[in-house]
């Protein structure tokens, strides 16, 4: 059951009190969202049509002569000062919206190609809730960039299977780390980053839901990968619960050869191919 505002449902439906909630809102009730942590389980969204294979095919985009070290750009809703986003997203625009390192820019729907270049070519990418919680964790991973989660106490998607530490940043006291976050990320060894990168390209699919339900295609062959994606990851969440014998997929080996021979392999039907793996590193 993925629905916006378990409390509110829990509160109508007393009956469903002791049920798993699975919610792509990982706030818990203090901050709109009714998130049980240790309880219920924090799914990804399902990314717009054409996302997915934007940020992973890079085909023909230019590379960026100074690349953003930091990269955000969706609603900004500067009208509100703090429900939204926890401020996050309003502190960032008026702490760095004249630095040339952290970029942040309001909305992305105009020029969507834009948007993929930017943020395939950001060392970090902000993750900042909006109402609850933000895409930019998934759009990030499967672009390879780093996500950099800055949305204090909300919980991201299988934070309890995945080893989220090496792949992503997260940023504690958020509002506090505004105004120093540009040293603050240039002090990441760049070892540190390319480890992360490293993870992102095997672990992406199981932060993506690559099955569909016939009127779209997420990614062209995405069978080849279904095995790893983000339902298989809510399975492995279930497993790990109920029996307490894993700690993370234990096929990440498996998983790893499979994105390497997916980005090796041109797809049908895609055209010219060029994965963020096959890239200068910055």
């Amino acid at each position: 059951l993925c629905h916006q505002g378990a409390w509110r449902i829990r509160a109508k439906l007393p009956e469903l009190e002791a049920s798993i909630f699975i919610n792509v809102f990982g706030a818990a009730e203090a901050q709109r969202g009714g998130h049980r942590h240790g309880h219920d389980i924090v799914c990804p969204p399902v990314l717009y049509s054409g996302v997915p294979a934007g940020l992973l095919n890079h085909h023909g985009r230019q590379r960026i002569a100074n690349p953003p070290l930091a990269f955000f750009q969706g609603k900004l809703n500067l009208h509100i000062p703090y429900e939204y986003s926890f401020g996050i997203r309003q502190g960032l625009y008026k702490a760095h919206r004249t630095s040339g390192a952290i970029l942040v820019r309001e909305g992305h729907e105009a020029n969507r190609e834009r948007y993929f270049e930017l943020m395939s070519a950001s060392k970090f990418c902000v993750a900042a809730a909006g109402f609850g919680f933000s895409t930019r964790v998934y759009e990030s991973a499967a672009a390879g960039c780093v996500p950099l989660i800055m949305m204090d106490g909300v919980e991201s998607a299988y934070e309890e299977l995945l080893p989220y530490s090496s792949f992503a940043l997260r940023m504690n006291d958020s509002l506090r780390q505004i105004a120093t976050l540009e040293p603050l990320l240039r002090a990441v060894p760049a070892a540190r980053v390319a480890a992360m990168r490293a993870e992102l390209r095997c672990l992406w699919p199981r932060l993506l839901w690559l099955r569909h339900d016939g009127t779209a295609t997420p990614l062209p062959e995405q069978d080849r990968l279904l095995k790893y994606d983000a339902f298989e990851s809510l399975f492995w969440t279930l497993r790990k619960r109920l029996r307490g014998d894993i700690q993370t997929p234990p096929d990440r080996e498996e998983a790893c050869a499979a994105v390497r021979d997916y980005f090796k392999r041109s797809a049908r039907g895609w055209g010219p191919w060029a994965n963020w793996a096959d890239l200068p590193a910055w």
